[in-house]
């Protein structure tokens, strides 16, 4: 069989370059300005090169943005397959990783031609860069962790649908291209030969919305990385609250400022609760909207300032992960009224820290937190009775993060990646595939 090689780069000098750079990124350079480039590792650090199997070929486009939910579930399933080696999975990259892998050695890199805008390289990258991939390396299968697949792929896939917000909430889906990119979605993903879901909310959505058949979704639950847990080092988040001047208990979202996120409810029932809280309780979110369009991104400013509470709302704007993990930290609750969500992870991920959480009672949020949190309906009098009720009896709070620190317990990445391997296997047997049809080469210099 012709190795991945030489059908990635058939005009590279492979056996032209020094050994010691065998182990690492190897850059192919284009002819030209519309030609993509390639970068391939070779494996040599897991010891066997000649013969090693590439059973599933994992979309890794989205690590190159870890903050983003996509990007998160992506690179926290990969750190976990990578330890696993039945099946063999390998991951597909359209640049250099920004961050660390698990093992960067078990990873191929195309990247798409750079001229083009973002949008451009990301649609070529799903209907020409994976595709290409699967043809060159043959995987018995292809995972792509996100709403997407492409046109044409021999190779049997299975697709990530963690929600259908782009063609359930029309604010999505207001531009041209969007539509036509979600309608380009919705007929190259019911082509999976399984679909994987965070929630049985989603999976009835899919099932609904995407006319996909119930019984070919598996619902696996997202995880909770082991960082999220209580301070070690009270200093750290008591520095942090000193940093902003805050002497009080503190009403804490971190999960975004797009519509569907509710933030202006929360805001004006913080503003009705302020009057019964405790002094100088503070309403923080952090973070900041990814564009300036007022429709998918309501700003708060103008509403702080309508409500009089610019001494009692503070946006920090974007803060690092060390800094996200401080606020949880240093919260008294974490009040999250999104009205659609396909999981929900940050409120995991709070009450993985120890902080009460109060939710709305729509979705899939239910599922998450359970009754380890107060669920109410996404009304301003509803979270403003529920901020009074938690932030005013001591005992109900201790109450609520024991009960929420034994639910995030419920939720790990060693988890999801168990049951997403169970996946891989069910999916791999049903395409009749029992021989091993991946072989990557010799290492370069050899």
């Amino acid at each position: 069989m012709q190795s991945a090689r030489s059908l990635l780069a058939p005009d590279f000098p492979w056996n032209a370059l020094p050994a010691r750079q065998a182990g690492g990124w190897l850059r192919y350079l284009e002819d030209g300005p519309s030609r993509a480039r390639t970068l391939y590792s070779p494996w040599e650090e897991r010891g066997a090169v000649a013969g090693t199997r590439i059973d599933v070929l994992l979309d890794g486009a989205f690590i190159a943005q870890p903050r983003t939910g996509s990007g998160q579930y992506t690179l926290a399933l990969w750190r976990e397959l990578a330890r696993n080696d039945d099946p063999v999975v390998t991951l597909a990259l359209p640049a250099q990783p920004p961050v660390d892998l698990a093992d960067a050695a078990r990873a191929l890199v195309l990247v798409p031609p750079t001229r083009w805008p973002s949008k451009v390289r990301k649609l070529w990258w799903e209907q020409r860069g994976i595709p290409q991939l699967a043809r060159a390396v043959q995987p018995r299968l292809v995972h792509i962790p996100y709403f997407a697949a492409p046109l044409r792929l021999s190779t049997p896939f299975v697709v990530t649908v963690h929600d259908v917000i782009p063609l359930v909430l029309p604010e999505y889906r207001s531009s041209l291209a969007m539509r036509f990119y979600t309608a380009l979605m919705r007929r190259t993903v019911r082509r999976a030969r399984l679909i994987l879901t965070d929630s049985e909310w989603s999976r009835k959505d899919i099932v609904r919305v995407l006319g996909y058949p119930a019984e070919r979704i598996r619902v696996v639950p997202l995880g909770v990385e082991e960082r999220f847990a209580p301070t070690p080092e009270p200093d750290a988040t008591q520095a942090l609250a000193q940093a902003w001047g805050i002497t009080g208990p503190v009403v804490l979202n971190l999960g975004g400022f797009d519509v569907r996120k509710n933030l202006p409810l929360l805001v004006r029932a913080f503003a009705r609760a302020l009057p019964r809280l405790p002094a100088g309780t503070r309403l923080v979110i952090p973070g900041q909207p990814h564009s300036a369009n007022p429709r998918l991104y309501p700003p708060l400013a103008p509403l702080i300032r309508e409500l009089g509470l610019e001494q009692h709302v503070l946006l920090p704007g974007p803060v690092s992960e060390e800094e996200k993990l401080l606020w949880y930290r240093l919260a008294s609750v974490y009040a999250y009224p999104s009205r659609y969500e396909g999981f929900g992870l940050s409120p995991l991920e709070a009450m993985a820290c120890g902080t009460p959480v109060i939710a709305a009672r729509c979705t899939s949020l239910p599922e998450v937190v359970g009754e380890a949190g107060i669920l109410v309906e996404p009304e301003e009098d509803a979270f403003a009775e529920a901020l009074v009720r938690v932030l005013t009896d001591a005992e109900l709070r201790c109450t609520l993060r024991e009960r929420g620190l034994a639910r995030a317990r419920m939720f790990s990445w060693q988890r999801t990646a168990e049951q997403t391997l169970t996946v891989y296997r069910e999916a791999i047997a049903e395409a009749g595939g029992n021989g091993l049809r991946a072989v990557v080469g010799k290492p370069c210099g050899s």
